[in-house]
């Protein structure tokens, strides 16, 4: 589990040679979206049907290892079972405990330095990397998002204070058990998803990354969204963020 949540953090979201235009369409009931022949990419303007969803953050990197593909919409789950995770870790070979996990994905949240240099905290446009430049001298990813007009976009890193402040404060806590887990999600998708709830894309709010994060259930963050602000609130079910996470 461990190696998924790395890859969650560090390849979703990898910039194709260009970037794909995405449009809202009427498409089938059980599809999240389709990419044309010439790259672009339809997503399902209706979302998906009742008990099924997709993330909408995930179909760049999905179409960048499956061109020319349709994603479909897969079941959701609705309750979270922390037992039947470990039991699902145990099964696949991994011993590593959730708390090891969210400490080490905590060890990049709480590094300084991660801001980008000019102090943007709203999508910063690129052609490549070195337009991502950040205080420290390093620089994030230029990457392809869901967006409606074919840009690049800097990468927001995740132990950028300005911009994930509830995060780092989560982080700085060090408080890592089951009971804490489900807000850790909360925050590792909103971090994931920033580009979708900042998106010009009409039927975004449509996916599971925009609903959940619009719940008003236990609210831990106010997330920005292209028209403002919106309430946000309960964590993914562990069983969904597993499944999702294998198509990165």
């Amino acid at each position: 589990m461990a190696v998924l949540l790395v890859l969650i953090l560090f390849t979703v979201g990898l910039a194709a040679d260009s970037c794909p235009i995405f449009t809202c369409a009427s498409l089938e009931t059980n599809v999240c979206a389709v990419e044309d022949a010439s790259g672009n990419v339809q997503v399902n303007s209706n979302g998906c049907e009742s008990g099924m969803g997709c993330f909408l953050y995930l179909v760049p990197p999905y179409f960048t290892v499956f061109p020319n593909n349709t994603l479909l919409c897969y079941e959701v789950s609705t309750e979270y079972n922390y037992t039947a995770y470990l039991n699902t870790l145990e099964e696949i070979g991994l011993v590593v405990t959730m708390e090891e996990v969210m400490e080490m994905i905590c060890n990049q949240t709480v590094k300084e330095g991660k801001s980008f240099k000019n102090g943007q905290t709203g999508p910063l446009f690129c052609n490549d990397y070195r337009d991502c430049l950040l205080e420290d001298g390093d620089y994030t990813q230029c990457n392809c998002y869901s967006r409606t007009d074919g840009k690049r976009v800097c990468r927001r890193d995740i132990a950028n204070h300005q911009v994930f402040p509830e995060i780092y404060a989560f982080c700085q806590k060090g408080v890592f058990n089951p009971s804490t887990y489900e807000e850790y999600i909360y925050y590792l998708l909103y971090y994931n998803a920033i580009e979708v709830l900042q998106s010009e894309l009409t039927c975004a709010n449509k996916f599971i990354d925009w609903t959940y994060l619009d719940s008003t259930e236990n609210t831990y963050v106010s997330a920005e969204t292209s028209e403002g602000k919106i309430g946000s609130g309960v964590a993914l079910v562990l069983e969904v963020l597993l499944y999702a996470t294998l198509l990165t």
